[in-house]
């Protein structure tokens, strides 16, 4: 048994379930004449046509329906086994982060990350208190203490805060002693 041209499968399952080959050729990154090609290639190798094409109009044949009912399941289960052999059982990533950090630092590079690991689903769980480190919240965390053992973790930077006031409220509290909830415990020692 001789296999088809694979390429040309694929073109054919994309232009099939898209209806256009216009569609076809942006999903898949090439010309629309590189999706003409190859499905007039596939035609060629099946000895039937798999289109009918009147002007701008396309519609599958009888053969192409059914040929296209018989591809795409298992094209789709290709692509979904070597999805979960290149980024694992699941793509999906659970980041729990304060949600201040969220706003003002990591959203507004979400779209660069997306850009980059289209295969990541990222959910972001946001939290203002510390979080509880478990599996049930989230996958990583971004955290302002060390976890403690059995956690791997890299320092992303040190913080230092300073008080800041006019001069003339600081001249009102600077012999008075702070409250122990102004008291910073450093992240990491």
């Amino acid at each position: 048994m001789k296999l088809p041209p694979l390429r040309a499968v694929q073109y054919f399952e994309t232009t099939a379930r898209l209806n256009s080959f216009s569609r076809a050729a942006e999903v898949l990154n090439v010309t629309q004449s590189a999706v003409s090609h190859q499905i007039r290639l596939l035609e060629d190798f099946l000895g039937e046509s798999l289109f009918d094409r009147q002007g701008r109009n396309l519609q599958l044949t009888p053969v192409g329906l059914r040929y296209y009912d018989e591809i795409s399941d298992p094209l789709q289960a290709i692509a979904r086994a070597s999805h979960q052999i290149r980024v694992g059982e699941s793509g999906r990533l659970r980041l729990a982060v304060f949600s201040s950090l969220a706003v003002k630092w990591l959203m507004p590079q979400l779209s660069d990350f997306r850009a980059r690991h289209p295969e990541i689903d990222l959910s972001l769980e946001m939290y203002a208190d510390h979080p509880d480190l478990s599996d049930k919240m989230a996958d990583c965390f971004i955290t302002d203490f060390e976890p403690g053992r059995n956690y791997q973790y890299d320092l992303l930077y040190n913080e230092y805060l300073y008080p800041v006031c006019s001069h003339k409220i600081w001249q009102q509290i600077k012999d008075k002693p702070l409250p122990d909830a102004l008291w910073i415990i450093p992240c990491c020692r």
